[in-house]
């Protein structure tokens, strides 16, 4: 939270009509903080609660087995092996495979343009008419999503997430009765002026490291 004061001298000052737009200012400041503290535990690589990182390269027990720590670029083959590592994670008692469905391309801005086209129904790997080739399988399948946040951590790094309507990915939530952003402003008594406030009760949690599939790209 931040309470913001202006003097009685800076609001008649006040020409442009920014102070008028202070409130949608900090809502949207509010907006971009929760989106921080999203994608860092993305970045971050946050331990999970069996003690593992939320990507590893080894398989479970001592793993997680949902990182391609080799690192490839994105094309239709190497899209196949994310998901295929996703497809074989298992439930708890490690007896039961949960067939996770891919279902987002998370990508920095500079893997934006691969993102969109290999994904895209315009998009045919090899212009072929004889051979299963020629067909794009993420065509309608796989929703990329930028984000700049990611390019702070790596700009070759892309990522494979489940589809949440079948488990659990990333849990974020609102102190209850406060959802959203709190906004209030007051007069002030021993400096004329006003005073702003905004606070955001809010937290986020990885659930489910199974739903995730990082490639360390190249």
């Amino acid at each position: 939270g931040k309470i913001l004061p202006f003097t009685r001298q800076s609001l008649i000052n006040d020409d442009m009509g920014a102070f008028t737009r202070l409130q949608e200012l900090q809502g949207r400041s509010a907006a971009r903080k929760e989106a921080d503290l999203v994608w860092a535990l993305i970045t971050s690589n946050p331990a999970m609660g069996d003690g593992v990182v939320l990507f590893h390269a080894t398989a479970v027990p001592t793993g997680h087995g949902n990182l391609i720590a080799s690192g490839t670029v994105i094309n239709v083959d190497n899209l196949g092996i994310a998901r295929q590592k996703m497809r074989i994670q298992k439930g708890l008692g490690q007896t039961e495979y949960l067939n996770l469905e891919s279902r987002y391309l998370l990508v920095p801005t500079t893997k934006e343009q691969l993102a969109i086209q290999f994904t895209s129904v315009n998009y045919t790997p090899m212009a072929t008419s004889t051979t299963a080739s020629g067909i794009n399988p993420w065509a309608g399948t796989l929703i990329p999503i930028t984000e700049a946040r990611l390019d702070a951590n790596s700009a070759t790094a892309w990522y494979m997430v489940a589809d949440p309507a079948q488990t659990d990915t990333i849990e974020y939530a609102y102190l209850e009765g406060q959802e959203g952003v709190y906004l209030e402003s007051r007069m002030g008594f021993n400096v004329d002026g006003m005073e702003f406030k905004c606070r955001i009760d809010f937290g986020a949690k990885v659930i489910d490291w199974r739903s995730f599939v990082k490639n360390n790209g190249a």
